[in-house]
């Protein structure tokens, strides 16, 4: 086990500034730079269960840090065009 710190931080939306949120979200992580509420999909979740020494930092605070490179947890990019779907269907239907 590999006890060195993780310079990786896992990118989150703020809570209350949240439009949408993917099936399966949750509530209740902080941002560990400003500590304002966030809310994490299920890649992001699943990626924090596999990665627990990272740290999760708002959209804002990350953009503020100017970070050499941002990737996005696996799984989250299916999981953003799969609630765009389902948005659009609803959309159809009213």
């Amino acid at each position: 086990m590999n006890d060195a710190p993780d310079d990786r931080v896992l990118v989150a939306v703020r809570t209350d500034q949240t439009e949408c949120h993917v099936a399966g979200t949750r509530h209740g992580y902080t941002c560990f730079k400003c500590g304002c509420g966030v809310s994490l999909a299920p890649a992001g979740q699943n990626f924090l269960i596999a990665n627990p020494a990272v740290q999760v930092c708002c959209m804002e605070c990350a953009i503020l840090s100017k970070p050499d490179s941002v990737e996005l947890a696996p799984g989250a990019m299916d999981e953003l065009i799969a609630e765009a779907v389902r948005r659009a269907k609803r959309h159809q239907q009213n």
